[in-house]
């Protein structure tokens, strides 16, 4: 299909852009390369699930442009509390106590508990739930 034909001249209009011009700045950043690789592969899945070019533009647009709708607040007030957990746990801190306290069994196993405990009582809450066993 077309949609593949795009998404293989997307990603080499990039990579050719990288090593070309923005290799040495993104090899030296620490924040601004992580933003732009999740920029470009946001837009990438996008180009290689949406097979229909009019509704492939439709969706970038809206996902750079503001529109009427369900805006950001919206998302951001329901999703506060995962967004809040990804980005610490994506911090060094996470693996710092994890040393600290990995040998330590009367520490790890209740911790690991109310970890698993939490996790399946945030997949029962939700109203659309797309693990397959919980539909049944």
């Amino acid at each position: 299909d077309w949609n593949f034909m795009l998404w293989g001249l997307y990603y080499f209009l990039f990579l050719a852009i990288e090593k070309l011009f923005l290799l040495d700045p993104l090899r030296k950043g620490k924040v601004l390369p992580h933003i732009y690789t999740l920029l470009v592969v946001m837009v990438g899945w996008a180009i290689f699930y949406i097979t229909d070019i009019p509704s492939l533009a439709g969706f970038v647009s809206r996902l750079f442009v503001p529109s009427e709708g369900v805006g950001a607040s919206y998302y951001l007030s329901n999703y506060a509390l995962s967004l809040g957990v990804a980005v610490f746990c994506s911090t060094s801190l996470t693996t710092r106590i994890y040393e600290k306290i990995k040998d330590k069994d009367r520490i790890m196993i209740p911790l690991l508990a109310v970890i698993a405990l939490l996790s399946v009582a945030y997949l029962v809450d939700s109203t659309y739930n797309p693990f397959i066993y919980f539909r049944f």
